[in-house]
């Protein structure tokens, strides 16, 4: 069963251009968003209907996340105010002026689109791959499970921590949030625990960025794994291949294009010896038992891109001169 694993759809019809193109079915292939599903393009609502309908998996981005929780405040002032949940188009004005404008389209979102948003997970994780998706970025050397939420759908750069002698700084289970970037409610990983680094590790060489102006280096060239990470967030640097790590966002709001990366059946790529070893076994095989992460190459991506059939949000500073290069 194909796995196609699309960047940021930011409520882009060429979801469904892409999906059609590569003859998706619910019934026997497996789809996995990579954050950011809603916002900026003009279908945010299509989409949302159309996740559970798609069978699809989705981990949580940032604009998911702020799109919840404005929708979440806009709905506790109305029903503080005695409006009650409201309904028909009187309700959708009044929602609409308790949400900021770039969040306007929200006023109309159903309760049962909104608990779509709000059962996002920031991970999701397929052993039987060795892969795992998130939003933004993980943080090299740090276990799953330990990752601070609001890095991993907004983070885009890690700096070196300033730590006492050489050895980096031992943590004791801290994973507080920065302040101001508390998350919505909503699930926590779904991935296996101790992915992203050797278990039982403590040791932290990096803190996470959120701006690429704060400095540091792009996280994923220093991701080694145990796991490849398919990742979106980051339209200004465009299609990412690292070598544990691929990064989707190619801009589909800005008018760039939204890109897929699709993996092939589970069992032809243990059954043949792709990217494998001279004794005939499947590289991915050899990477699970090794417990490294499997290259795109072992995992047999296809990167499949559809054209935005428009600007839907035009792009300014970086990521202008971004989506323009790539076009």
């Amino acid at each position: 069963m194909p796995s196609p694993n699309p960047g940021d759809v930011h409520g882009c019809p060429e979801l469904f251009r892409l999906l059609e193109q590569l003859r998706y079915s619910p019934a026997v292939d497996n789809l996995i968003l990579a954050g950011d599903l809603v916002n900026k393009g003009p279908a945010s609502l299509d989409v949302l209907d159309a996740v559970p309908t798609l069978a699809a998996e989705a981990v949580r981005g940032n604009h998911d996340d702020a799109v919840l929780g404005a929708w979440l405040a806009a709905r506790r002032r109305r029903l503080q105010a005695g409006g009650g949940g409201g309904q028909g188009a009187e309700a959708d004005k009044k929602g609409e002026q308790r949400l900021h404008a770039k969040f306007a389209w929200a006023a109309a979102m159903t309760e049962q689109q909104a608990a779509v948003l709000a059962g996002l997970p920031y991970t999701i994780s397929v052993p039987q791959y060795g892969i795992a998706v998130v939003h933004a970025g993980l943080v090299p050397g740090v276990p799953l499970e330990e990752q601070e939420l609001w890095a991993m759908y907004k983070m885009r750069n890690v700096a070196p921590l300033e730590a006492e002698g050489a050895e980096g700084e031992r943590e004791e289970g801290r994973g507080e949030r920065a302040e101001g970037n508390s998350p919505a409610p909503g699930p926590g990983s779904s991935a296996a625990a101790g992915a992203g680094c050797a278990a039982g590790s403590r040791l932290r060489r990096y803190r996470p960025l959120e701006k690429a102006k704060e400095g540091g280096e792009p996280w994923a060239q220093l991701w080694a794994g145990p796991v490849h990470v398919f990742f979106g967030h980051d339209a200004r640097r465009g299609l990412q291949l690292a070598p544990a790590a691929t990064g989707l966002d190619t801009g589909a709001v800005y008018g760039g294009a939204l890109t897929a990366a699709v993996l092939p059946p589970l069992g032809e790529l243990l059954a043949a010896p792709r990217g494998g070893s001279a004794s005939g076994v499947s590289g991915l095989a050899a990477a699970l038992a090794a417990g490294r992460a499997p290259s795109r190459e072992e995992l047999g991506v296809e990167l499949v891109t559809v054209p935005a059939a428009a600007v839907y949000s035009p792009p300014t500073g970086p990521a202008a001169a971004a989506v323009t290069a790539a076009a």
